[in-house]
């Protein structure tokens, strides 16, 4: 299997976990490609890199309807016609809806939810202008895909292999934390959606990471029950 057959595999994998509870509604990636006799060794040397790379290509699929695992792939494929020995994609960034319990009400959810999804310095009356104004830039929950290597010093990561992946959630809002009906409904679905990353991965090392939480309550997330 190569390299980009590798990435693509493990996006298949997460986007299939994600039914039901996450929609792509816009995919970007970079693909790069190499001479046919670049050694597979060195595609984390930035200075091999730099002078054997014939393209860097990026690309960026958006649909508001919602983008399939097929759709990334078609289109990955689509740029085929350039030679893809030695090439790779090293990063993908995935964005879109998120499904939540609002209110009794199943809603999927993303950073143009007017009325849904705000700062927490939301108020309960506002004008039109501040609603615009108070929508933040980001989505709910996002998602990167990465190839990286040990050469860039990812101390947790023991291995001989001499690259790993790297699956990285964000999320922008702290209803995963309510102590409510409502908080423990939208928690639950997050920790079954992230528990499959474990059964479908090798997993080497986990790390969660918060601004405003412990890293004991971010690991409830995952392995509590409540």
């Amino acid at each position: 299997m190569g390299i980009i057959d590798e990435i693509l595999a493990i996006t298949e994998k997460v986007l299939e976990a994600g039914k039901d509870f996450f929609i792509p509604t816009m995919i970007e990636y970079n693909l790069r490609t190499y001479s046919k006799d670049f050694p597979a060794n060195d595609v984390f040397s930035s200075s091999e890199v730099h002078t054997k790379c014939l393209n860097f290509l990026e690309r960026k699929l958006e649909s508001e309807e919602g983008l399939s695992f097929q759709d990334f792939k078609e289109d990955v494929q689509s740029v085929k016609s350039l030679d893809l020995v030695g090439g790779e994609i090293r990063r993908i960034e995935i964005s879109g809806k998120t499904r939540f319990n609002l209110k009794g009400k199943d809603m999927y959810i993303d950073c143009s939810s007017t009325g849904l999804y705000a700062y927490p310095n939301y108020e309960e009356v506002l004008s039109p202008q501040q609603v615009v104004d108070s929508l933040p830039s980001s989505n709910p929950f996002e998602i990167t895909i990465s190839h990286d290597g040990l050469k860039n010093k990812n101390q947790h990561v023991e291995s001989s292999d001499p690259a790993f992946y790297k699956i990285l959630f964000w999320t922008w809002t702290n209803i995963w934390f309510e102590g409510t009906e409502i908080g423990l409904t939208n928690r639950n679905r997050l920790r079954n959606f992230l528990r499959k990353m474990y059964e479908n991965f090798d997993v080497v090392f986990t790390s969660h990471i918060a601004d405003r939480y412990s890293e004991e309550q971010l690991n409830d997330i995952v392995f509590g029950e409540g």
